[in-house]
């Protein structure tokens, strides 16, 4: 397998799936086998681009209203006094 170009590939689809793509499982899956790949993990690379390339034009869709997101966050700076510890807390919802 050598002349592979399996980390690139692999450095190519973990820039789609964090910029762009939510699909994560697959990429964990071939990437854990950087060191010491097979023919069987490069077809699934392959695989993945194939479903990539095929799936283009798809997008998430939340609703017929506009996408929106609300953060929350709240912090309290001494909610122990004996630890002195903090207690902090967000949350966010689309």
């Amino acid at each position: 397998m050598k002349g592979v170009p399996y980390a690139s590939a692999c450095g190519s689809l973990m820039y789609a799936m964090v910029a762009t793509r939510p699909d994560t499982h697959a990429l964990g899956l071939v990437s854990w086998c950087m060191a010491n790949f097979g023919k069987a993990h490069w077809d699934a690379v392959k695989s993945i681009v194939r479903y990539l390339k095929g799936t283009k034009s798809k997008c998430l869709c939340y609703g017929k209203d506009p996408l929106e997101s609300n953060g929350f966050c709240d912090s309290d700076m001494k909610g122990n006094e004996d630890t002195w510890k903090f207690t902090s807390g967000y949350v966010y919802t689309f």
